[in-house]
Order: C-alpha cells, then sequence, then structure tokens
C-alpha cells in the first residue's frame, strides 16, 4: 500500500496482543507517512498526576493558581519523547503547532496551550498526554495485517470517552464490534 495513512484514525488493540506495553491500548493517530507514523495512547491515566502539577513544574506558577485544572488527569501518551507533552483537543483553539486531525479533533504540542489553559482559556474538550508512539517505515501496516490493531474512524466522540477502563468496549461497540468475538489467536488459513 503506497497511499497508507491512518492519521484521523483511532487504532484498538485487538487480542492477538500479550505485550504489557500495548494490550488494551487505544491509540489516535495523528501523523502518518511512509517514514514514520505517531499517535497517542487515550487510555492510559497516570495514576495521581493532575495538569496542576505538571504546570507547576513547568514554572507557570504555583499549585493555587491552577484551581481550575487540579482535578485534570494526564495521560501516558507513549514511550518515545516521554519529556514532552501533547494536548488533544477539539478545534475551536489553534496554535502554530496545532496538527488539525479532520474536520474536529486537532493534536497541538507548543506550551501555548498549556499557558491558555492555565488561565482558563481552554478548548471544550481537552487532555493531555505525555510521550507518543512512533512506528517507523511501514512496521504499524505488518501489524494491522497481522491483526494486532482493529481501525476505526477518529471522532470527538470515540476520543474523549471519560471512562479509561471501559474505554476499549466502548469503541468496540460503537463500530460494531464484540469483544467476545475477537481472539488470541490469528493467522492465514
Amino acid at each position: 500500500m503506497d497511499d497508507f495513512n491512518l492519521s484521523g484514525h483511532i487504532l484498538i488493540s485487538s487480542n492477538t496482543v500479550n505485550d504489557l506495553c500495548t494490550n488494551d491500548n487505544i491509540i489516535l493517530v495523528f501523523n502518518s507517512n511512509s517514514r514514520m507514523t505517531t499517535g497517542l495512547i487515550l487510555n492510559k491515566p497516570i495514576q495521581d498526576i493532575y495538569l496542576d502539577t505538571l504546570l507547576n513544574q513547568l514554572n507557570m506558577g504555583t499549585k493555587s493558581d491552577f484551581k481550575n485544572v487540579s482535578h485534570v488527569k494526564l495521560y501516558f501518551g507513549g514511550p518515545e519523547d516521554i519529556s514532552k507533552g501533547f494536548v488533544i483537543h477539539t478545534c475551536d483553539k489553534k496554535y502554530s503547532s496545532t496538527i488539525l486531525i479532520g474536520n474536529d479533533l486537532a493534536v497541538t504540542y507548543s506550551l501555548d496551550i498549556l499557558r491558555d489553559i492555565a488561565n482558563g482559556i481552554m478548548p471544550k474538550q481537552y487532555f493531555v498526554a505525555i510521550g507518543l508512539v512512533v512506528w517507523k517505515g511501514r512496521e504499524l501496516e505488518g501489524e494491522i495485517q497481522n491483526n494486532t490493531w482493529i481501525t476505526a474512524k477518529a471522532s470527538k466522540k470515540l476520543v474523549f470517552f471519560d471512562n479509561a477502563k471501559t474505554h476499549k468496549e466502548y469503541i468496540l461497540n460503537q463500530i460494531g464490534v464484540k469483544q467476545s468475538n475477537l481472539s488470541c489467536f490469528y493467522g492465514n488459513a
């Protein structure tokens, strides 16, 4: 497939994945080309660390300055570039580093959006992920051919589901796939 491009899609791990790093992951792909595909894991909240802590560590103020975001969880976006933050958000706010994903989703990776969020100027829906997932060359294409991932077109409804524990089940139901029908075995007949 020369035109293999999954930008704007969600990857849902199938039951063929036994790797603890990828098992049950839901990933939003925001950049895809022949050299590399990048995405952010949507359903791995970081335990007991909230956005106010991150903003404080970035010297944007003290924790007491960020009471409006003290309940906002941070998510593990993936094992690559874990020193970088990415904000997945609705398109009502755009910045110089914003990557549009279809008509209603975007990813921004600059401090501008975090500064705005800290000041109460935030997109309608958003969440912050630390790190990202990267596939080189045609690696992801091979994983999809091996039934490692189920793909679906990304939408606000699928991306901003608010329960990480049932996110995978919710997306599978929305696209008409029963999780009980997935098998941990794969191959070609």
